[in-house]
């Protein structure tokens, strides 16, 4: 599906600026990242709402196979994590070293994004390779907090 056809000029130009071809709404650019992506760590809202609408392929795997959840999670605006969860993308995707978007979040601090990630039904139990969790990658007393208590429910 073409950019041209779906959205205005000036997102035609954004995404030309970006690397992506404008003839195809999932193509890529550096490290297989794709415009959905790339929109969701500029923390750019309106044009991850075109691309979105446009039809973007939410559950498209980078290089590192991140999903564009992992990226709105960089940005660390909760505004694109949820238009994202609302397009059902998959919330437990495990990246190469099989950290999630959850243990990404819980390991550089971003409370917001643990509790929203938390509250949409993300598993707290996903564990990276070396078999860290979120509450292992903590790196604030607010996320540790916060994610304790849902630890031992859990185990209860």
């Amino acid at each position: 599906m073409s950019f041209r056809k779906l959205i205005p000029d000036v997102l035609t130009a954004w995404a030309k600026q970006h690397g992506f071809d404008c003839a195809d709404i999932n193509s890529r650019s550096n490290n297989g990242t794709s415009a959905l992506m790339q929109a969701a760590m500029a923390g750019e809202v309106e044009i991850l709402r075109v691309l979105l609408s446009a039809g973007a392929d939410v559950n498209l795997l980078n290089d590192d196979e991140n999903n564009a959840l992992w990226f709105a999670c960089v940005s660390n605006e909760k505004i694109i994590v949820r238009e994202l969860l609302k397009h059902n993308i998959h919330i437990d995707n495990q990246n190469v070293n099989a950290a999630t978007s959850l243990i990404y979040s819980a390991s550089t601090g971003k409370f917001d994004i643990v509790k929203e990630l938390v509250e949409a039904g993300a598993d707290i139990s996903k564990q990276t390779l070396d078999g860290y969790t979120a509450l292992d990658s903590a790196t604030t007393l607010s996320i540790l907090k916060y994610l304790k208590p849902l630890y031992s429910a859990k185990s209860a």
